[in-house]
């Protein structure tokens, strides 16, 4: 009920800044300013109503980021060179043998966004009773990632 309550607020509150665009476009004189108006409008539209449409379970840019694998994915396994053994090391992720590797591979990991020159993931211990433990999220440079694979929906 409560969720009901909160969409008609967030329908009032777009009608209400429609109706007050629509009069300040009434208002605007010149042809410019019209046609400025009209491309500030959209802008305004996708930044208010896109992040509240949902598709399926989850929000449209989580959805986006997924689509193109931008991020909001999950892997089966994370590939990373020497210094990225050390960020898994520190973070005490891999175990630390002693050895220096020249690449080790972390399981079962979420890769949040990899746009940009980091990665940001996010990996969850395996605790029992689970609600005790939290994600543990950390930034890898993209540099120190070689690769890895992706869970398609189906080998969930």
């Amino acid at each position: 009920m409560v969720e009901k309550v909160e969409e008609m607020m967030y329908v009032l509150f777009s009608m209400m800044l429609g109706n007050i665009l629509l009069g300040i476009y009434q208002e605007v004189e010149r042809t410019t300013g019209k046609l400025l108006y009209l491309l500030i409008i959209p802008i305004l539209v996708a930044l208010i109503v896109l992040p509240r449409i949902e598709i399926g379970d989850r929000p449209f840019p989580k959805f986006a980021m997924n689509k193109y694998k931008f991020g909001d994915f999950e892997t089966q396994q994370l590939l990373v060179d020497a210094e990225g053994c050390k960020i898994l090391k520190h973070l005490e992720l891999i175990p630390d043998k002693g050895k220096n590797k020249t690449t080790c591979h972390l399981d079962n990991i979420k890769i949040l966004s990899r746009l940009g020159r980091s990665f940001y993931l996010e990996k969850t211990p395996l605790c029992k009773p689970p609600w005790l433990c939290s994600p543990l999220n950390f930034i890898i440079p993209s540099n120190h990632i070689l690769s890895w694979s992706v869970i398609t929906p189906s080998e969930r």
